[in-house]
């Protein structure tokens, strides 16, 4: 469907869509559904939802992503064979993602390997990585 009016965006258009913006990040994390406890990677987060990466192909409807000291509940908006988009039931603080893009930038410096070893440490366990 096309808007009548181009400076107004048709609602059609925008379901789906993420009202917040998007930071591209590199995270491991983990995603607890009914029955499992799934390692995936976080690939972009904001305010209000994400997209992660899925080791193997699986089909949930929503579950508790976590990541670094954080968590949220989530219900999945769309999904292909490995990635999918959640939505979070409630809105990320804004300390909660500054914190998030700051540990995301860490990673990219010098002390990448240290950093990055901690967070899949973390989110993995002992004896799970």
């Amino acid at each position: 469907m096309q808007c009548v009016a181009p400076a107004l965006a048709c609602i059609e258009d925008r379901v789906g869509r993420r009202e917040a913006t998007r930071h591209r990040v590199n995270l491991s994390a983990r995603i607890t559904v009914p029955d499992a406890s799934l390692r995936v990677q976080l690939e972009d987060i904001s305010a209000t939802g994400a997209a992660i990466r899925l080791m193997h192909p699986r089909a949930f409807a929503g579950g508790r992503l976590r990541w670094l000291e954080f968590s949220a509940y989530c219900h999945v908006a769309w999904r292909n064979e490995l990635r999918c988009g959640v939505v979070f039931a409630d809105p990320l603080e804004s300390d909660q993602l500054r914190r998030t893009l700051e540990f995301n930038k860490l990673i990219g410096s010098s002390s990448a390997d240290k950093y990055g070893r901690l967070a899949s440490a973390w989110v993995h366990g002992p004896g799970d990585w």
